[in-house]
């Protein structure tokens, strides 16, 4: 997605994203958060970052992608669970754009 021609109202994230009542899930954040906060001015409160998390279990160095995390934990396929990201991420995204 090209954010160029969104580019001022992309701070109006901010009411989602700043929400601490709505855990934010990333895989591997740590440059997103760099680059939202300084190329947008988006923030981020109650983060939650699942390669940060298998890091900290203790997964081994080639297992700790998106994909092994779902697996292990999800028993799902990363289609599956990528095609109901995307839903969850339309409807919040449509629903936000309709108030």
């Amino acid at each position: 997605m090209d954010p160029f021609p969104l580019w001022r109202q992309l701070t109006s994230l901010n009411e989602i994203f700043t929400d601490p009542t709505i855990v934010k899930v990333f895989h591997g954040g740590d440059n997103d958060l760099v680059w939202l906060q300084r190329d947008f001015s988006v923030y981020v409160v109650n983060m939650f970052d699942t390669h940060q998390a298998a890091i900290r279990l203790n997964f081994p160095i080639g297992s700790r992608g998106y994909k092994s995390v779902l697996k292990h934990y999800c028993k799902v396929m990363e289609k599956v669970a990528l095609l109901k990201l995307y839903y969850t991420r339309a409807n919040c995204f449509f629903n936000f754009r309709s108030r």
